[in-house]
């Protein structure tokens, strides 16, 4: 404001204070008639004389610095500065002025935030500063950070950043307006978490986390502002201590929401972060702030935040906040607010996980764990889960019961027996009711594993003995259990179950029965779950001819068939045949079913896994983003199929990532397998299948991120379940071996590389045959690993072996032939035998430069190689000649010249 405006508003402010409080609304209506903004201002100034300990929500001298005279005017309205007008001043900071302006040079519309850094403090440290600003803004991309536009200086030579303006409310005042429930508010907290992290992972510090840095926009989307003071967590950067000599730079933090390390002047970390993250949430649940001060010195503020512990957030609420507040979030914000950083959350990761847990019923880790606190949880959570358990042990002892009565009630006796099935095929077979306490849901419902199957035991050994006279029925309940087996992952058990009701039904209702089909159906699926491919192909071929032969047949059974049998295609690497029996599946099944079936759900999984296989990763990643999207809906964040759609994402992500060199998708896929493993290790244990899928994933990706360690510790957990489920003779254990195999290479220890991958090119030509992705995989790093360390003697035998195989039985990989037969030709001509050596890697070039183009980095790497032969080999002209095709924009491949004579 001008000299002359504050000279107004301190005299009218001077009159109002000498007046009661009850005559200051009549006395500012007559001084401030015609001017309202001077009326807006004396009425602060009143408020603050009354709240004086308000004033610290705000940094002390941005706060004062409003009621400063400044040595130069305001940057008036209308001023240009780039291509951008000044409209009017949105604030002023510690060290710069906020306006709003427009762009004004026809480009396009745009309105942005323009930060000047004021004239009476540009020092060449403060510049310094003010571009280190600059450029940790332009490094930071996230939907809920404001985002950084441009920047320069203006011709006075002051500093300027432009940024996106955001229109937004306060988080605080934006919760109170709508009066938002502890869940909403937590909600939109986590939110803002996950912007902090995003920073964080790119060793950024914001330094200044309060609610008027955080604005929720119309949408209702938080946007995290003003990294002003933000320390790059790799900066050798100790401020100064907090005392009464501190300068403006200094106080640039906001002291009732810094953190004691902050205060004390100590190196800051993202603990630090977590600290102001636990006031703004202390701040959001309560209405109030941390601590109360008497008065505003450094002294004081020490004293309070290094030193005084807070109340706990419920005691300091209404009656009616106090049974939410109590317990789990009590807990979680004292754990953010602890004055050693050692003692906080390890990241603001931990922090915004452990309110998910609390949002979703589970155990918080800022809580001491005892029996009674989880178990209390485990039965609130799933109150309908441990009902439908007893439900189902005391209907199956019912149905069987039943059949003993007198056979004088026969028929009475059938028919209490088919409804006793057809309720527990309700349970044990997910459906699509409103309540939905299906088996699947039950069985992935946390508790112990041993005590479901113990359930599963019991029925298992009961059904034969006291249903024998009821085929119908024992089939039926056989299936059941045989599919509840293959669920949790207990296959033999499930072999036995689903092989005798297979029998059962065929002497029942006929070898071309639906029953039969649907008991092939489900032994596909647990052929392919223990890797015996060619009886998998061969049940869900019977099963499907079959349905095609029945008259009226159903279109949603004949789907189901399609979708296992393109599993099994899937996993024998016949990608464009699995395609398109996914998309006849789920053409048929949509003729059938409502979009929002589970069956549809998860054939769109099941043809975004085959797609990510095929690299079409676009409508790959929308349709699992879908998927994931629809199971949580249906069931909740705790289960199985969220599971599963967590972990195909992320497995999508991770392909995403090292394709495009794009570390955020890489960083939520490593988030989305660490949250898929939490929840299927509380679901199911550790001897999982799916639990080993996302330890091997996980493994994987750490392997990408070049966290060897890390990564083998766990391929060893998956590797470990898979021997524990499988036994040595399965395709999934010969994965292990082989990633395994890979981290000990990069890790340089030979020996273990070489041996794992001897067993995993053993294993899978086995299980998985010769033709297969996997074993051409592990081939070439068993051959490379040979042929880095001199050893061609033996990785040419391995090469032309291969090679011998593949001409009859070609792999689904058209590329792989060529290349073995380039580093075949590699070996020949390091061992001098120049003429072989020419055979295989021209052959081997020409298949490269068919299959993937002359541009392509295995088959430029195999013209070197023949440019190296001719080289080596005294032929000038001939190496000359291809020479002339590795120049940059040579999309053509050479014509097949005969081979030289030797």
């Amino acid at each position: 404001m001008s000299r002359e405006d504050w000279q107004r508003c301190k005299e009218i402010f001077q009159r109002a204070l000498e007046l009661e409080s009850g005559e200051r609304a009549a006395f500012l209506s007559q001084a401030c008639a015609e001017d309202p903004e001077t009326r807006s201002r004396v009425e602060q100034l009143l408020e603050a004389h009354q709240r004086p300990l308000a004033w610290l929500a705000e940094p002390v001298l941005v706060t004062a610095s409003d009621l400063w005279i400044q040595e130069l005017p305001t940057v008036a309205p209308g001023r240009r500065i780039g291509p951008f007008e000044i409209t009017s001043e949105l604030g002023r900071g510690g060290a710069g002025e906020v306006y709003l302006a427009r762009r004004v040079d026809d480009q396009y519309h745009q309105q942005v935030a323009i930060k000047l850094i004021r004239s009476d403090v540009v020092t060449d440290r403060a510049i310094r500063r003010f571009r280190r600003e600059r450029q940790i803004l332009a490094d930071l991309e996230h939907p809920n950070v404001a985002r950084l536009l441009g920047g320069d200086v203006t011709p006075e030579g002051m500093p300027y950043l432009v940024m996106e303006y955001i229109e937004g409310e306060p988080i605080d005042a934006y919760c109170e307006h709508l009066d938002l429930s502890i869940v909403a508010r937590l909600e939109l907290f986590r939110q803002v978490c996950s912007a902090v992290q995003y920073a964080h992972r790119h060793l950024v510090v914001h330094c200044d986390l309060k609610p008027s840095n955080v604005l929720i926009t119309r949408e209702g989307d938080p946007k995290l502002l003003d990294f002003g003071i933000a320390r790059l967590l790799a900066a050798d950067v100790v401020p100064r201590r907090f005392d009464a000599s501190t300068n403006l730079e200094r106080w640039r933090m906001t002291p009732q929401f810094a953190s004691p390390e902050q205060i004390r002047g100590e190196r800051l970390t993202a603990a630090s972060d977590v600290y102001s993250l636990g006031v703004t949430l202390y701040q959001l649940l309560t209405g109030h702030l941390p601590y109360t001060l008497e008065d505003h010195s450094p002294q004081e503020l020490h004293r309070v935040v290094c030193e005084q512990q807070p109340e706990r957030p419920s005691v300091i609420v209404e009656k009616r906040l106090r049974r939410l507040l109590t317990g789990d979030l009590d807990n979680v914000v004292m754990m953010a607010l602890r004055k050693n950083p050692a003692r906080r959350y390890a990241s603001v990761e931990q922090l915004s996980e452990d309110l998910r847990r609390h949002l979703t019923g589970l155990p918080v880790n800022a809580r001491k764990d005892t029996l009674l606190y989880r178990s209390g949880k485990f039965v609130r959570r799933h109150r309908w889960g441990v009902a439908a358990a007893t439900a189902v042990l005391l209907a199956l002892l019912v149905g069987l019961g039943i059949a003993n009565l007198e056979r004088t009630r026969a028929e009475e006796e059938r028919t209490r027996a088919e409804t006793v099935a057809s309720f527990l095929s309700g349970l044990f077979q997910d459906s699509d009711s409103s309540s939905e306490m299906s088996a699947e849901s039950l069985f992935a419902a946390p508790g112990t594993r041993a005590a479901r199957e113990l359930l599963l035991d019991e029925g298992a050994r009961r059904v034969p003995v006291e249903l024998s006279e009821q085929p119908e029925l024992q089939a039926e309940l056989m299936h059941i259990i045989g599919d509840a087996y293959r669920n949790l992952g207990s296959l033999e058990k499930a072999e036995t179950q689903l092989q005798g009701s297979l029998e059962i039904r065929r002497r029942t209702f006929g070898v071309a029965s639906p029953q039969v089909a649907a008991s092939l159906v489900r032994l596909c699926l647990l052929h392919l779950a223990d890797g015996d491919l060619e009886d998998a192909e061969a049940r869900c071929e019977e099963a499907l001819a079959i349905r095609k032969a029945a008259p009226g047949f159903s279109r949603s059974e004949l789907a189901e068939s399609l979708n296992s049998l393109a599993l099994v295609l899937q996993e024998q690497g016949r990608l464009e045949e699995a395609e398109a029996l996914l998309r006849e599946n789920l053409r048929l099944q949509r003729l059938e079913l409502p979009e929002l079936d589970r069956a549809v759900t998860t054939s769109l999984n099941n043809l975004a896994v085959v797609l990510q296989e095929r690299r079409s990763f676009g409508e790959a990643e929308s349709l699992l983003r879908e998927v994931l999207a629809r199971k949580i809906e249906r069931y909740g964040t705790e289960h199985l199929q969220v599971v599963n759609g967590r972990n195909n994402l992320a497995s999508l992500l991770q392909d995403l990532g090292a394709s495009t060199q794009d570390p955020q998708r890489t960083a939520e896929a490593e988030s989305l397998y660490r949250q898929a493993l939490e929840t299927a290790r509380a679901l199911s244990g550790e001897a999982h299948p799916l639990v080993a899928t996302v330890y091997y994933n996980l493994g994987t990706l750490l392997l990408e991120l070049e966290r060897y360690t890390e990564a083998g510790e766990r391929l060893e957990a998956a590797l470990h379940i898979d021997l524990q489920l499988y036994g040595e003779e399965h395709p999934d254990v010969a994965r292990d071996l082989n990633s395994l195999a890979f981290a000990a290479y990069r890790r340089g220890e030979l020996a273990d590389a070489e041996a794992g991958f001897r067993r995993a090119v053993e294993l899978y030509r086995r299980t998985l045959g010769e033709s297969h992705p996997s074993f051409r995989g592990v081939l070439f790093s068993l051959v490379t690993l040979w042929l880095g360390q001199g050893r061609d003697a033996e990785a040419r035998p391995l090469l032309e072996a291969t090679l011998r195989t593949w001409q009859q039985a070609p792999p689904p990989e058209t590329w792989a032939p060529p290349q073995a037969a380039v580093m075949l030709g590699g070996s020949l001509l390091r061992s001098g035998r120049l003429a072989e050596a020419e055979t295989w890697i021209r052959e081997g070039h020409a298949g490269l430069c068919t299959v993937l183009g002359a541009q392509n980095n295995l088959t430029r790497q195999a013209l070197s190689s023949l440019i190296d032969l001719y080289t080596a080999w005294g032929k000038a002209d001939q190496a000359e000649r291809y020479r002339g095709f590795l120049e940059p924009g040579v999309t053509a491949c050479p014509d097949g010249d005969p081979p030289s004579e030797s």
